[in-house]
Formats: C-alpha cells, sequence, structure tokens
C-alpha cells in the first residue's frame, strides 16, 4: 500500500510541476493609468494570447491582441485616450487558461 501511495504522489507532484511550466506570467501597470496602460506577459512555451480591455459589465472596449507569441517577455502597450475614466478589467486569455484584472483609467 505505502509504494501505491508513493506512486501516487509522483505522479500528481509530476502533474503540478508541469502546469507551473507553461502558466504565464502577467502583470499590469501604471494602475491607475493616465494616458497609457502597459500589459507585460511572459511564455514559457509559444502560444495564442488574447488580451482584451472590457467595461464593468464585461463588453468589449477594446481588443489588444490576438495573436500567436514566441517563448519569452512581451509587452503590449496602448494608450487610453478614447477611452473614458472609470473601472475597467484586462481580460487575457492564453490557452486554457484565462486571467482578469481590475485597472482604473483616471
Amino acid at each position: 500500500m505505502k509504494t501505491r501511495l508513493s506512486m501516487l504522489f509522483v505522479l500528481w507532484s509530476s502533474l503540478v510541476q508541469l502546469g507551473a511550466i507553461q502558466e504565464p506570467q502577467w502583470k499590469i501597470y501604471p494602475n491607475p493609468a493616465t494616458e497609457y496602460v502597459t500589459v507585460e506577459f511572459k511564455l514559457q512555451l509559444p502560444s495564442r494570447v488574447i488580451v482584451k480591455i472590457l467595461d464593468p459589465n464585461g463588453q468589449l472596449v477594446r481588443l489588444l491582441t490576438n495573436d500567436l507569441y514566441p517563448t519569452g517577455s512581451h509587452f503590449i502597450k496602448t494608450t487610453l485616450f478614447s477611452i473614458p475614466t472609470g473601472y475597467y478589467l484586462i481580460h487575457c486569455e492564453q490557452g486554457d487558461e484565462t486571467w482578469t484584472k481590475k485597472f482604473v483609467v483616471k
């Protein structure tokens, strides 16, 4: 019985590590933003990335990207001149993973 549990733990541990390797790292700044906002992300594997600005109701304000990106660090900077002051969401999709963060336009 102990051997079976040990094998299960090793399998589970490997799966967790695999997921951690594929998970992107995301940052948004400045927050609050006035003239522009930057979305920074790092990919461990090449993949399609979709980044959107949404209003608080989830309605699309601006599509920032829907492209295939290689492994490495990437930056998407967009101006906010046509976006009214208020609360917004940056919504990012990469594979089966999604990430959403609030930001403020002043």
